[in-house]
C-alpha cells in the first residue's frame, strides 16, 4: 500500500454479533467506501474471516463467511478465536485500531494508537433497563485508553461528556450516513395503507405507545395496518396486541437492504418513537426514501430529524394517533415532508462520515 494510505485495523467485535443494525451498517460502509476510494486515504484492514453480519457478507462474500458451526455456536467466544486462528494479517503489530464494541478482551490486542466509536450512552441513562449489567461491558475502560472518540451525534457527545466528565482526548461528532439506493425508492402499486415501523422493539424503543395509538385509530381507520420491520413477535408481544385488539392490523414484514427502500416508499408514514437513541438512523433512511416521519420528541430524533419530522410527546397516544390519522387522510402534508425529508437526507451521507473519521485518524497518527 502507498506511505500516503494510514493503515487502519478494524477489530471483529461487532461483527461477531450484529446480524443487521445500525452498528453494523456502520463499519461496513466505512470498509466498503475506504476500499472503493483508496484516495481517502485509508487502507481499511479486518484481519478475521468469520462473521455473522449481513452487511457484511454482502459487501464481500468471497473475504467473509459464516463460520461452518452450528447456528447455536454462532456466538462472539466461538467466532473471535476462530477469527485470531486464521487472521490473514495480525492486529498484533496494529499501528491504529478502530475498536467496535466494548469487550475487555479485545484491548490486550496491541496497537500504537486507539480509537474507539460511541454509539449512545443508553446503559448509563438508564440501568434499571438492563438487570444482567451494562451490556456495553469495558465501555469506560476504552474511553480511558483511546487516543479519540468518535460520537454519532451531537446529543451522544453531550451525553457522554454529561456521564464521564471532561476527557483529555478529541471526542469527534461523525454522523452517520444513508445509502444511495435509498434516494431511488418507488411505492408498491395499488398497496394498502399502512403505518411503518423498523428496528427493535424492547423497552426504551418505546413500541407501545405506537400500539396504543393503533389501538385508538380502530375506529376511525379500521384498514389501516401497522408494519414492523424487525425481529420476530414474541409471545408477550402477540399477548399485548390481542390485548389491544390491535393483532388483526399488526403485521411483522422482513425485508432485506435491497427490500427495505421500498417498503420505506409505500408507507403512508414512518413512526420512529424511542424514548432514546444515539443517531436513529431509520429516520435518515425513511427521509431518503420519501417517507413521511413521525418522531418522539427526544434530543438525538429532533437533532437528525429537524423540521422535517412530525413530533409527539413520547408517551402520547392519543396525540401520536392524531398526527397519524391527519397524516393518513392528507396527501398535500405526506407530499411536503416526503420533499422536506429528501433534502434533508442529502445532508448525511456515508462518504461524509468516512471523510471525518479519516480526519480523526490522520491527526491520531501524527501524534
Amino acid at each position: 500500500m502507498s506511505d500516503n494510505l494510514v493503515p487502519v485495523v478494524y477489530d471483529d467485535q461487532v461483527f461477531t454479533f450484529n446480524r443487521r443494525g445500525g452498528v453494523a451498517r456502520y463499519f461496513t460502509e466505512l470498509l466498503r467506501i475506504y476500499r472503493e476510494d483508496p484516495g481517502l486515504g485509508v487502507e481499511a484492514l479486518t484481519p478475521f474471516r468469520y462473521t455473522v453480519t449481513e452487511h457484511l457478507l454482502e459487501l464481500d462474500p468471497l473475504c467473509y463467511r459464516r463460520a461452518p458451526l452450528p447456528e447455536v455456536l454462532q456466538r462472539p467466544r466461538v467466532l473471535r478465536p476462530l477469527n485470531r486462528m486464521v487472521a490473514r494479517r495480525s492486529a498484533e503489530s496494529a499501528h491504529l485500531m478502530h475498536h467496535t464494541h466494548y469487550f475487555p478482551q479485545a484491548l490486550t490486542s496491541q496497537a500504537d494508537h486507539r480509537v474507539c466509536t460511541i454509539y449512545d450512552m443508553i446503559p448509563e441513562l438508564f440501568p434499571e433497563q438492563f438487570l444482567h449489567g451494562n451490556p456495553h461491558q469495558a465501555k469506560r475502560q476504552y474511553v480511558d485508553v483511546c487516543d479519540a472518540i468518535l460520537c454519532i451525534s451531537q446529543s451522544t457527545k453531550d451525553d457522554l461528556l454529561r456521564v464521564y466528565g471532561t476527557l483529555d482526548k478529541p471526542v469527534v461528532v461523525t454522523p452517520l450516513g444513508v445509502a444511495d439506493h435509498f434516494f431511488d425508492a418507488r411505492p408498491e402499486a395499488d398497496c394498502p395503507e399502512y403505518v411503518l415501523y423498523v428496528g427493535q422493539r424492547f423497552d426504551y424503543k418505546n413500541f407501545d405507545v405506537l400500539l396504543r395509538s393503533m389501538a385508538l385509530l380502530g375506529d376511525t381507520r379500521p384498514a389501516l395496518s401497522l408494519v414492523c420491520v424487525g425481529p420476530p413477535f414474541t409471545e408477550t408481544e402477540l399477548a399485548n396486541q390481542d390485548e389491544l385488539g390491535v393483532r388483526s392490523r399488526v403485521v411483522r414484514r422482513a425485508a432485506d437492504d435491497h427490500e427495505l427502500p421500498t417498503v420505506y416508499a409505500s408507507a403512508r408514514c414512518f413512526v420512529f418513537p424511542s424514548r432514546y437513541e444515539g443517531f436513529g438512523l431509520p429516520i435518515v433512511e425513511a427521509f431518503a426514501a420519501g417517507c413521511p416521519t413521525i418522531v418522539a420528541d427526544m434530543p438525538c430524533s429532533i437533532e437528525v430529524g429537524g423540521d422535517s419530522v412530525l413530533t409527539f410527546s413520547t408517551d402520547d397516544a392519543e396525540g401520536l394517533a392524531v398526527m397519524i390519522d391527519r397524516l393518513v387522510g392528507d396527501a398535500a402534508e405526506r407530499e411536503r415532508l416526503a420533499a422536506a425529508g429528501r433534502l434533508r437526507a442529502r445532508t448525511f451521507s456515508w462518504r461524509r462520515t468516512a471523510e471525518l473519521t479519516r480526519d480523526v485518524y490522520r491527526e491520531v497518527s501524527r501524534s
